[in-house]
């Protein structure tokens, strides 16, 4: 099925016009107020033991609002030349923009690995949200 066209929205192919540029989610002054900024770390941990620790000690030190500490997974992955096949556990945890460098090396410090993974997503959420994760990662 086809939504009819907009009558309203300018066509590229209508007189060299085009259509209007998206509003602004970030939360840094655009246009939508309902949503404000947030960055997810992304991790894997070879235990939910030390996954657990980990957290535990980037929520007391304030440096993250919250974790989620996922089921174990399969990964696949190459490690000194040879492909490897094993159980990691995933963790997302959730800081504001101003504390998003101080809990990515926090993080690596913590992490078991010799080289972990560290995702880090830089992105939006509801603005009650993300003022809430601002508020617990105030030093």
């Amino acid at each position: 099925m086809t939504a009819a066209p907009d009558p309203e929205r300018p066509r590229p192919d209508a007189g060299g016009t085009s259509a209007p540029e998206p509003a602004d989610v970030t939360g840094s002054g655009g246009a939508d107020p309902s949503v404000g900024p947030l960055v997810v770390l992304i991790s894997n941990f070879p235990d939910e033991f030390s996954a657990r620790d980990a957290c535990t000690r980037l929520l007391e030190e304030r440096l993250i609002a919250c974790a989620n500490i996922q089921a174990p997974c399969r990964s696949l992955y190459r490690w000194e030349g040879r492909t490897q096949d094993g159980s990691e556990v995933p963790v997302w945890v959730k800081t504001s923009v101003s504390r998003a460098t101080q809990a990515r090396l926090r993080l690596a410090a913590l992490h078991p690995y010799d080289v972990p993974e560290i995702l880090v997503l830089t992105t939006e959420a509801n603005a009650a949200y993300a003022s809430w994760v601002e508020g617990e990662t105030l030093p």
